[in-house]
């Protein structure tokens, strides 16, 4: 349990689920394409930092020993050039990542949290883990058809985890503290 809720990792996942929760519930129709947008300047930024020392070589030898990554830049750049241009043609797949991602984050929390819930009772506590898992695999199901409804609901759903996962660490941490401070007595 310590490590998927160490502190820094926890609250620094929780912090972005709930920014990412508050962007979809009140952006979800540009969040889409925005998002296809950064991701295809990001793959394009890469692409030309390596690209520019082969355009401005003047030894030949340099430009034969790098055809790999001289490919690896021109597709990668295409790549995020289309990205930019077509957005709208990309937001199914965000959504899908989204779907993925929330699934792993549903998963993590029931694992986190599984055993002490079990322990102390408090079942109630795996009420918030098993709804993201279940959005997740319904958006993983649906990506091609979600609507904007659906992406608030992820929203709303990123924003529930990022909240249950801070309280549920502190939970766990008062609850490993008691069980130290019992053992030492």
């Amino acid at each position: 349990m310590k490590t998927i809720y160490s502190p820094t990792s926890t609250l620094a996942r929780s912090i972005i689920a709930i920014a990412i929760g508050v962007v979809l519930i009140i952006w979800p129709e540009k969040v889409k394409e925005l998002l296809v947008i950064i991701t295809g300047i990001l793959l394009l930024i890469p692409s030309l930092i390596i690209l520019t020392p082969y355009l401005f070589s003047k030894k030949a030898e340099n430009k034969k020993q790098s055809i790999v990554p001289i490919t690896t830049g021109v597709s990668t750049a295409v790549f995020g050039l289309i990205m930019i241009l077509y957005p709208e043609a990309f937001v199914s797949l965000f959504t899908l990542l989204i779907g993925i991602m929330l699934t792993l984050a549903g998963i993590t929390q029931v694992v986190g949290v599984y055993k002490y819930s079990l322990q102390t009772k408090n079942y109630w506590m795996m009420t918030p883990s098993l709804i993201i898992l279940i959005v997740g695999v319904i958006t993983i199901l649906n990506f091609k058809n979600i609507s904007n409804v659906l992406l608030i609901i992820v929203g709303v759903t990123s924003l529930l985890y990022g909240i249950s996962d801070i309280l549920n660490y502190y939970k766990l941490k008062k609850y490993t503290i008691k069980n130290i401070e019992i053992i030492n007595k």
